[in-house]
């Protein structure tokens, strides 16, 4: 008999572990997260993995009782347009990811209105402690502008030459461009 429920246990835990939690990095119809209808709510793709984004801020932390945690956070408000062409609003907003160390990392993303919702691109890193100025939109193509270091200059040092990046959504995903 107990090597029964011994069997038994086993094969639940062997399911559960085995089953699939059926979410995707888009919230799209098939996910069990349901679809962002903001884009202060989308799943955006930083450094190769999913960041769910509840109210523009995710907090991740590495395990269960890690004391340091991840956080991913709009910055500023996200910039309305129609970046794919297709007659609704679509967003870019500048994302920043602190992990706890003594940087704090700036990324460039989109959010594309989709029928089910937003979904995010995979966001773009733009650098370590820039200042960031103004996110533009102009025939479609994204304006990134910031203040960087000199090359050479340490990290400890202000931002002071403007830098622009361009971007365009290809295809459903952010790309960087030559400015036009």
């Amino acid at each position: 008999m107990n090597n029964l429920l011994i069997a038994a246990a086993l094969l639940l835990v062997g399911a559960g572990c085995t089953a699939s939690t059926d979410i995707t990095a888009s919230g799209a119809p098939g996910s069990k997260r349901a679809p962002a209808t903001r884009t202060e709510d989308a799943i955006f793709i930083v450094d190769g993995e999913p960041v769910t984004l509840n109210g523009g801020v995710a907090e991740v932390r590495m395990s269960a009782d890690a004391a340091v945690t991840t956080t991913t956070r709009i910055f500023g408000e996200p910039v309305a347009a129609d970046l794919d062409a297709d007659g609704d609003m679509d967003a870019v907003v500048w994302l920043t990811r602190d992990s706890g160390g003594s940087g704090t990392f700036f990324y460039v993303a989109a959010s594309i209105k989709e029928d089910w919702g937003y979904r995010g691109t995979e966001a773009y890193p733009i650098g370590d402690r820039i200042a960031p100025q103004t996110l533009e939109i102009r025939d479609a193509v994204i304006i990134a502008n910031y203040a960087d270091r000199k090359p050479g200059e340490p990290m400890t040092a202000d931002p002071s030459v403007g830098v622009s990046k361009y971007f365009r959504v290809e295809s459903g995903e952010l790309q960087e461009v030559a400015k036009p």
